[in-house]
């Protein structure tokens, strides 16, 4: 289905259940401030930076890019307070790109697996890295600070020359990586069951 408006959205978190809203319209290949084409390219630079076929690998555009407006509130020291439905602001907003690929994340772990047995004491304290990486889910934001070359540099690296592509519009993209869609499908339905318990309250 055609992404919906703000409005619209908010009457199908009345009238829908969070499973159909997450599958029909948050992880859909269709984006509105991302085009099909954009899409492409993105995923096949990762596919390139790390030796992939294309069938490895998935990508989403999520976040407000994805709809025009953010499902989540946020409260950051350096932005403040931000509103649930804030827009996606052009030049301001990150671009976020969900990538599903078992393959790569198994690639990243073992490099995570590599510098914890290197680092001393023994265990590496994860900290937050490893409370996302038990849900299926690698943020690059708590990686490790590590030396290149590496495939977690590589990672960085990706988003950071994408950011800066003429033909991307120079837009900031930022990356998750999960294991699997169903590990997507899930982070994904608890916003969308945040916002439709905040309907039923109005």
């Amino acid at each position: 289905m055609a992404l919906p408006t703000l409005d619209e959205f908010r009457r199908l978190l009345t009238e829908r259940d969070v499973s159909e809203i997450v599958n029909d319209i948050i992880i859909s290949n269709e984006a509105r401030h991302v085009n099909s084409g954009e899409i492409d390219h993105i995923k096949n630079a990762i596919c390139a930076k790390f030796g992939l076929a294309i069938g490895d690998v998935e990508i989403y555009v999520v976040g407000s890019a994805k709809l025009g407006f953010s499902l989540v509130e946020k409260q950051s020291p350096d932005n403040g307070y931000q509103p649930r439905y804030r827009e996606y602001r052009p030049g301001r907003s990150d671009v976020d790109i969900a990538v599903v690929s078992g393959k790569l994340f198994q690639i990243l772990w073992r490099e995570l697996a590599i510098f914890s047995h290197s680092s001393r004491p023994f265990p590496w304290r994860a900290d937050m890295l490893g409370s996302y990486m038990v849900v299926g889910w690698l943020r690059q934001d708590h990686f490790p600070k590590i030396q290149s070359p590496s495939k977690l540099t590589n990672w960085s690296e990706v988003f950071r020359e994408l950011s800066v592509e003429k033909g991307l519009g120079y837009r900031k993209f930022s990356g998750g990586l999960y294991f699997s869609r169903s590990h997507l499908e899930r982070y994904q339905a608890r916003s969308v069951a945040e916002c439709q318990s905040m309907e039923k309250l109005r």
